[in-house]
């Protein structure tokens, strides 16, 4: 892309260059409502309309996520054309409010949810503007400081169409958006492109921890267990006869402090194998750690068990303290491998074993004693570590591919940042 010199003008909006133009949406066209009169019996059959995180999730529509309502023949409703720009008109956060998608393709009969109204270019706009770079723009982070003043509210905020069809955008000549779009439109297929790689990345994982838990490697002869068919001549044993300790957190409130490095980790803290420290994390005093730390090594497994159920962790860290939503299973290394057993937990045949063991009625609880008779299966040593290179290496694959996702999310926004606010030009 060749970056050319422009003069630039100061506006109520800023700096734009000189041959853009600020346009208002009343100018652009004009809004239109959601459905009306509906109630909970219409929706799940008829035709298909735009769901709310449709618009809230995506740039440009997914034509693949629609929902249902039943709309009859001479009821008056709002119908979604091609090229229309849908905006949610609330939100708890004033940042979340106007976010917006447009519409790409020819859908017959498609309605628009409540929460949101849709925009349509009049014919002289449709003329000189792509309504798919005015979304865009709507959503980049020069598009959201327009938008976010117009966020009224306390504890939910609305945006005020009286004051949205004032707003001005600006606007470059047509053959620019044309070529800042097609920019951002092949971005886009990338990052598609990577999430479908992804998700079959994904499916293989799956695919593969059913057969490796249920046949093995390399094995003819099989037999049937409570937790179903595995090779003859591995061994279902009780977790706590491969384990050391079972145990879990602090059930009392520690005393917190601003000012130390030690963490106070719960089961939320645990996340795709790794202890995460978040923004909200509490900290505790050095006085606490010393009082309350377990005997956590590298052999230990961290496990969720209130609330959520299953989110595991390798304990990665020494400097924590365990709340009562997190369990700690410290493994016999020579019995069984910490990688093994980790994907071992993740199965199916294990979420279903705990699934019934849960109690609690507003939260899920598994108890420790649940948590000792977990019944384990125990291959080879030589095997465990095949098994656990194999599932490794497939997790290796996918977080490669969701780091390569997060480095085109990236770049789009900086495309977006630079070129939808004229900083950078291209040549056409």
């Amino acid at each position: 892309m060749e970056v050319i010199q422009d003069t630039y003008k100061d506006t109520k909006i800023g700096r734009i260059p000189k041959d853009w133009e600020l346009i208002s949406f009343r100018d652009l066209g004009e809004y239109y409502g959601g459905l009306s009169g509906k109630t909970k019996v219409n929706f799940g059959r008829g035709k298909p309309y735009i769901p709310f995180m449709n618009i809230m999730a995506n740039d440009i529509i997914d034509v693949t996520y629609f929902d249902l309502v039943d709309v009859g023949e001479n009821e008056k409703q709002n119908k979604a054309s091609k090229g229309d720009i849908f905006f949610n008109t609330s939100s708890e956060t004033p940042e979340e409010v106007g976010m917006c998608a447009v519409l790409l393709e020819d859908i017959s009969d498609l309605y628009l949810n409540s929460f949101c109204f849709g925009f349509r270019l009049n014919e002289e706009a449709r003329k000189k503007y792509l309504p798919q770079y005015i979304s865009r723009f709507m959503r980049s982070g020069f598009g959201r400081r327009l938008m976010f003043p117009l966020a009224q509210g306390m504890t939910r905020y609305n945006l005020s169409k009286k004051y949205f069809v004032k707003l001005e955008v600006p606007l470059p000549p047509l053959p620019e958006q044309q070529k800042i779009a097609a920019i951002l439109s092949t971005v886009d297929e990338q990052i598609s492109t990577t999430d479908k790689i992804i998700e079959k990345s994904k499916e293989l994982k799956k695919g593969l921890m059913q057969k490796l838990f249920s046949e093995g490697i390399g094995h003819t002869e099989f037999k049937d267990t409570k937790i179903g068919r595995i090779p003859k001549d591995w061994e279902v044993v009780r977790l706590d006869t491969v384990s050391s300790k079972i145990g879990d957190g602090l059930h009392s409130t520690p005393n917190y402090t601003d000012d130390s490095d030690y963490y106070f980790v719960n089961g939320n803290n645990l996340i795709k194998g790794e202890i995460k420290i978040k923004p909200n994390t509490k900290r505790v005093t050095e006085e606490e750690y010393i009082k309350h730390k377990k005997q956590l090594t590298t052999s230990t497994i961290l496990m969720s068990i209130n609330g959520t159920i299953g989110n595991l962790a390798f304990c990665n860290m020494e400097n924590i303290v365990l709340g009562k939503s997190a369990a700690y299973i410290n493994l016999n290394t020579s019995k069984i491998n910490k990688v093994f057993f980790y994907y071992f937990l993740q199965t199916h045949q294990i979420k279903l074993f705990y699934l019934k063991e849960l109690t609690g009625t507003t939260i899920a609880n598994l108890s420790l004693k649940s948590i000792r008779k977990t019944p384990t299966v125990l291959p080879s040593n030589e095997e465990q570590q095949k098994i656990a290179a194999i599932l490794s290496e497939a997790d290796a694959k996918i977080e490669k591919e969701q780091t390569q996702k997060k480095q085109l999310e990236q770049l789009k926004k900086g495309l977006m940042q630079q070129l939808l606010t004229g900083k950078k030009r291209v040549t056409i």
